[in-house]
């Protein structure tokens, strides 16, 4: 189960999916191909929550990819300073992934 996902890189706002996710990194998989060490924040909307979860951080890995949809990134974010707050969320997000467990969006 992917989560989805809004990546910000500058001005630019892009609709992505989080593929995988750790306690200090997420695997994203969207449109924009951000070149190493590029800024990008991330933010997820979870049932739930007053408001979306937002992370930021810098690709620490990227490439690109051809899917049926045309051309695609796919890229590491290695997340900056997180909230204790958000370090449980996305502690949570990791584990559900770990048991392949459904992990709840709000579309």
């Amino acid at each position: 189960t992917f989560l989805s996902c809004q990546v910000r890189l500058g001005e630019a706002v892009y609709t992505g999916f989080v593929l995988e996710v750790s306690s200090n990194s997420a695997f994203i998989s969207s449109r924009c191909i951000p070149q190493n060490g590029s800024p990008v924040s991330i933010s997820l909307k979870l049932l739930n929550a007053a408001s979306p979860l937002s992370l930021h951080g810098h690709v620490v890995r990227s490439a690109r990819g051809i899917s049926d949809h045309g051309e695609i990134g796919r890229f590491v974010l290695k997340f900056n300073r997180i909230s204790p707050d958000s370090m449980q969320l996305i502690k949570t997000l990791s584990a559900m992934a770990e048991n392949r467990a459904p992990v709840p969006a709000k579309g």
